[in-house]
């Protein structure tokens, strides 16, 4: 009867042991997968400032590019015309004549451009 009383308490004890363990085992599971998803969120976070940090380095380095070319390309062409208009000039041509010349060499080189641009897009479309 004494052994049998006894088995009956180190049963219930390892039964009492065990639902603690499982208790804390559980409480650990909430706790990591609590931590996991805080991870995730700022992980979250974290991507979305460095893509908005990148978007807004490219979107600078873009515009000074294209600024820088504007400037270049518009250079370029004053003094291109600068020196048609100077030729023109020392010529001692007309107004009517330096009209004629400027728009032979600028206007419609620059029509038939974009005449053929279109022509490529509307082949694309």
């Amino acid at each position: 009867r004494r052994i049998a009383v006894m088995v009956k308490l180190a049963e219930r004890e390892r039964r009492v042991r065990q639902a603690e363990e499982s208790g804390r085992r559980q409480a650990e599971e909430r706790l990591r997968e609590r931590e996991d998803e805080m991870f995730r969120q700022i992980m979250g976070v974290h991507q979305g400032t460095v893509d908005s940090f990148l978007e807004d380095v490219l979107g600078e380095s873009v515009d000074q590019a294209a600024r820088a070319r504007a400037v270049t390309e518009g250079r370029l062409r004053a003094a291109k015309i600068n020196s048609v208009v100077d030729r023109l000039e020392e010529g001692e041509q007309n107004d009517e004549g330096v009209v004629r010349q400027l728009v032979g060499q600028f206007l419609l080189p620059n029509i038939e451009r974009q005449v053929h641009q279109r022509k490529a897009e509307m082949q694309t479309h």
